[in-house]
């Protein structure tokens, strides 16, 4: 309970004036932009069929028994 209290003061210590509460939303806001765009990057990337890769890795092995092994 004494580490939530400490919290709480520091976080009002934080934004006690307009100007920090400025600068805290704006960091706020920049963190959330941030990781919706990291969101939005990792949802639109294009995923590889898993058999695709087996088949790949597959030939590479057999490129490599060719070779004198």
């Amino acid at each position: 309970m004494d580490k939530a209290k400490r919290l709480i003061l520091t976080v009002e210590h934080l934004i006690s004036t307009k100007t920090k509460q400025h600068i805290v939303g704006g960091i706020l806001f920049s963190v959330s932009v941030f990781l919706g765009a990291l969101a939005t990057t990792v949802l639109t990337m294009k995923v590889e069929d898993l058999d695709d890769e087996q088949d790949n890795r597959q030939n590479e092995y057999d490129d490599y028994d060719e070779y004198g092994d």
